[in-house]
């Protein structure tokens, strides 16, 4: 962030030296970056993240607890879109194998991964909400807001699941204990909740973790499109204030959830494969 030409405080106006230089001992911008980096990290220590060098009276702890509750709704909702749609696409394309049931289903999801975000959320701001004037264009003020973006947030991650989970029910179609089940005279319903849904979530899970963590911490273009006041609107604009404390708070946020999310994948994996807490 340093190296990067300009500062917090160049602004179109340029400011008098004198005020400038009084700026930046306030922040103790003027210090070496050695010293700023002891100073940040002994702060981190105490919980303290740092003023704001945009929101002049505020703390990034201040936005970061008004913003993370709304990035974190944001995600877990299409989260939860994502598996909703991704799930049951996977497991019906890879049971019905027809000639055009799997091509619809390569080209939506193929469609879904290519299509940007950006792209998306513009499209769907043009048919539901300028045509059609059935859903809100942007804001986050009521579960008609929120719709939209999660949508535009779901559906890339939705496509994924679907994707992997097709190609691990095939995997487990293809195994004898499968046809055991099938020759013991088990419904198909059974053998695929049973038998094919149980074995197959191991593969799935190792992608919803980072993906998890990904709707969370990677919706900041969604949530600037949509004016969404959560962290990641606050991260475009720290950019592009040079808001150092800011950036490096809500970097700090994205990695633990990362982190997080890659912990619970790993519980989940023990959870649903008893021979991998035998490893362990």
């Amino acid at each position: 962030m340093r190296a990067v030409p300009g500062g917090p405080f160049d602004k179109d106006k340029v400011l008098p030296p004198e005020i400038k230089a009084n700026i930046e001992a306030k922040y103790h911008l003027n210090e070496s970056i050695t010293k700023q980096y002891l100073r940040y990290m002994a702060g981190l220590v105490r919980g303290d993240l740092g003023p704001s060098y945009k929101y002049l009276s505020r703390t990034v702890n201040d936005i970061l607890a008004d913003s993370f509750p709304v990035s974190l709704t944001l995600g877990l909702l299409a989260l939860a879109l994502s598996l909703a749609l991704g799930l049951p696409a996977g497991i019906l394309s890879a049971v019905i194998r027809s000639g055009w049931a799997e091509g619809a289903f390569l080209f939506l999801t193929t469609l879904g991964i290519s299509l940007p975000t950006f792209v998306l959320g513009s499209l769907l701001v043009l048919g539901f909400s300028m045509a059609l004037f059935l859903l809100p264009p942007a804001l986050w003020e009521g579960w008609r807001y929120a719709v939209l973006p999660v949508i535009t947030l779901g559906i890339l991650p939705a496509s994924y699941i679907a994707r992997y989970t097709r190609t691990s029910c095939l995997d487990v179609l293809s195994k004898e204990f499968i046809l055991s089940a099938r020759a013991k005279g088990l419904e198909e319903s059974a053998v695929v909740l049973k038998h094919v849904l149980k074995n197959s979530l191991t593969s799935v899970v190792s992608i919803t973790g980072p993906i998890a963590a990904g709707l969370v911490s990677g919706s900041f273009l969604v949530e600037y499109i949509f004016s969404i006041p959560g962290m990641g609107k606050h991260f475009v604009q720290a950019v592009s204030n040079r808001d150092y404390p800011l950036i490096m708070g809500t970097t700090l946020i994205y990695t633990i959830l990362i982190v997080a999310a890659n912990i619970l994948v790993d519980i989940a994996y023990g959870l649903l494969d008893p021979r991998i807490r035998e490893k362990q």
